[in-house]
């Protein structure tokens, strides 16, 4: 269905997902939203309790969906009451003022009450599950519970829980529905596999909706909303023309990025004329937003939500141009912090790939020769990246890393590299396998000078220098 929200969304925007997960809804699907750090999230499923826009998209059956939005940051605690306690909570707040649900007014603060001092442990799910069945049982109504900040409840709460809540959904299933935004896939989120989990997880299978970058209309968008916050009403605009489309580039479609761009150019533009001199070229912005700590705090917030293999597929596609992470790769695609320049792959964003740039030359060894990471396998040489090693060719690597300095016989290599014991024949293919590491190690692989052999024995890797 293809429905005109674009009068609704101003300073939200995201039209094709709020289109997306409403039609999920529509549907009585359960929905997840997924996207990284700041990626706008909380600002979406705030909207979709705006009126005119469920009108909008709903109709006249806007009038039979009870929408309502609950922030799990507000749990006092992470518990099975703290978790029941915010969502009766936040009933009370949205239907104190609806006359029409009157009747359940008072059942609600009573089990408001029952959960907060519960008379045993069976209390709290069934003052709970009593408020949703009296919510429903007309057979008409539709609660949306629209789960933000889901990430910690999912990963920490007792099984119970969930299999309740999946109790509740398989009883209303047309009108009981569930909305969940997340920074990674459900059924990754939690650590240790659990029954209740796995079941509740189910609901949403199939039913995924991924929160990329924003288009460049949101972009737009927002950024003439943050502009505007910036400029106080009593004053003429002193935004240089050309600061605009420098933000949206550097950004490009994050919105927290772009929002502390934003403030970064705010701040200096009252700091004199230096600063606003600063912001009239490129280059000046581009190093006051590498400088800025806000800036910078929200690329690290996305580092820090990536898992080891996609910041080293990052590391490899800034420093080599590729990376032969392909998992990674595929992973960072799809959360949209990668995209495809029609050249090759790249950080979606400038400052972003600034950020990784940097985090990579902080792992960069100083000293010379031959220095492997152990966790990821990367290797260098004299500061260097060394192309992509094959399987064989790593544990080769590593093998001589472990003993750098010392002889490895022929018997040892064979059994670290292939795994099994060493017979006479072997003698070519680790020849041929010591080559192609030195062709990739060696400055010069004729005359080596990291890969050394010790004739009718095997081989050493040469300690490193240092600076």
């Amino acid at each position: 269905m293809k429905v005109d929200l674009t009068a609704d969304m101003t300073g939200i925007g995201r039209v094709a997902e709020i289109s997306a997960v409403l039609e999920q809804v529509e549907n009585a699907h359960c929905c997840s939203l997924v996207g990284v750090s700041n990626i706008g999230k909380s600002r979406l499923l705030r909207a979709l309790t705006k009126p005119s826009l469920l009108a909008a998209f709903l109709g006249e059956r806007t009038g039979s969906y009870l929408v309502l939005y609950i922030d799990c940051n507000r749990m006092l605690h992470l518990s099975e009451q703290g978790f029941y306690e915010l969502i009766l909570r936040c009933l009370r707040e949205s239907l104190a003022h609806i006359a029409e649900l009157a009747a359940v007014h008072a059942l609600l603060e009573q089990a408001y009450a029952e959960v907060v001092q519960p008379g045993g442990p069976l209390a709290i799910p069934l003052a709970f599950n009593r408020v949703v069945s009296a919510l429903l049982n007309n057979g008409e109504r539709r609660l949306v519970l629209l789960l933000d900040e889901f990430d910690d409840p999912l990963r920490t709460l007792d099984g119970r829980v969930l299999l309740n809540l999946r109790a509740l959904r398989d009883q209303y299933a047309d009108r009981l529905i569930y909305v969940t935004a997340t920074g990674r896939p459900l059924d990754l989120t939690r650590d240790a596999r659990d029954t209740g989990a796995d079941e509740f997880c189910e609901l949403f299978a199939g039913h995924v909706c991924a929160l990329g970058p924003m288009i460049s209309s949101d972009s737009l968008r927002l950024l003439n909303d943050a502009l505007s916050v910036e400029t106080p009403a009593a004053q003429e605009p002193v935004w240089p023309p050309q600061l605009a489309p420098l933000l949206l580039e550097q950004a490009d479609g994050h919105p927290g990025l772009l929002c502390a761009g934003v403030a970064c150019a705010a701040q200096a533009l009252d700091g004199g004329p230096s600063s606003r001199h600063r912001l009239a070229t490129r280059e000046g912005l581009i190093d006051a937003l590498d400088q800025d700590p806000t800036v910078q705090s929200e690329c690290g917030k996305l580092w820090e939500e990536l898992a080891l293999q996609e910041r080293r597929a990052l590391e490899e596609l800034v420093s080599l141009g590729t990376s032969r992470l392909a998992a990674g790769l595929r992973s960072l695609l799809q959360k949209g912090l990668v995209r495809d320049s029609g050249v090759r792959l790249r950080p979606f964003a400038p400052v972003w790939e600034r950020y990784i740039v940097r985090q990579h030359e902080a792992r960069r060894p100083t000293g010379g020769g031959v220095q492997v990471d152990a966790e990821s396998n990367e290797a260098w040489v004299d500061g260097r990246p060394v192309p992509y090693l094959t399987p064989l060719e790593s544990r080769l690597l590593q093998m001589l890393y472990e003993r750098i300095g010392q002889l490895c016989t022929k018997e040892a290599i064979i059994a670290a590299v292939y795994g099994r014991a060493y017979i006479e024949n072997d003698d070519p293919a680790l020849q041929r396998l010591v080559r192609r590491l030195r062709e990739k190690i060696e400055p010069d692989p004729s005359n080596p000078a990291y890969i050394l052999s010790v004739r009718g024995y095997g081989y050493k890797l040469a300690e490193p220098t240092s600076e």
